[in-house]
C-alpha cells in the first residue's frame, strides 16, 4: 500500500475478519495496519450503546517516509 501512494485507510475490522466475505488478504491487511510502525490509528468509532448500533470503524494513516522536494 505504501508503494501505491495510499495514505489513509478506513476499515470496519469485523467486516475484514468475521464477515462471510472476509478473505485471508483482508485479514492480513488489517494485521499489517495494526503492526506496521509507519501506520497510526487516528480514530476508532464504536457504537455508543445498543440503542445506537453500528459497526466499529477505524481510520489509519500511513506516515510518509518521503519528504516533499522543493517546489
Amino acid at each position: 500500500y505504501a508503494a501505491r501512494g495510499i495514505d489513509y485507510f478506513v476499515v470496519r475490522p469485523v467486516y475484514f475478519t468475521k464477515s462471510r466475505r472476509a478473505v485471508p488478504r483482508a485479514i492480513r491487511l488489517l494485521e499489517q495496519l495494526r503492526s506496521d510502525p509507519r501506520v497510526e490509528l487516528l480514530r476508532r468509532f464504536e457504537p455508543e450503546s445498543h440503542l445506537q448500533p453500528g459497526p466499529v470503524v477505524e481510520i489509519y494513516r500511513l506516515q510518509s517516509t518521503e519528504r516533499p522536494g522543493p517546489a
